[in-house]
């Protein structure tokens, strides 16, 4: 997913729907981590999942298959999806790190 998204760039990119579909699976990937990680940090991972906005329902074994098994996004399709995403957190991401600095 790191290796992706730095070579998908979208902070480089003009066009909407290529910023839109990086979004949407960065989106995908933390929320596969996050359902992954429950067993092993459950409070960090469902603090992960509450900034995605991923609903209790969609924080199980079978929803993680179905987003790993995800396909590409149609035209349009991410947009609205990350439109969603933004929609769930009142239009504004969450602030701060999810793992502080140790110092």
């Amino acid at each position: 997913a790191n290796t992706f998204f730095t070579h998908a760039a979208p902070w480089a990119s003009d066009d909407p729907l290529h910023i839109a579909e990086t979004h949407v699976y960065a989106h995908q990937a933390l929320h596969l981590a996050g359902i992954l990680s429950l067993p092993l940090m459950p409070t960090k991972a469902a603090e992960l999942l509450d900034r995605l906005g991923v609903p209790s329902e969609e924080r199980t074994w079978a929803r993680a298959q179905r987003v790993s098994n995800a396909s590409v996004p149609e035209e349009g399709e991410a947009q609205a999806r990350w439109t969603e995403v933004r929609t769930r957190h009142g239009g504004k991401p969450p602030t701060g790190p999810l793992f502080p600095q140790l110092s």
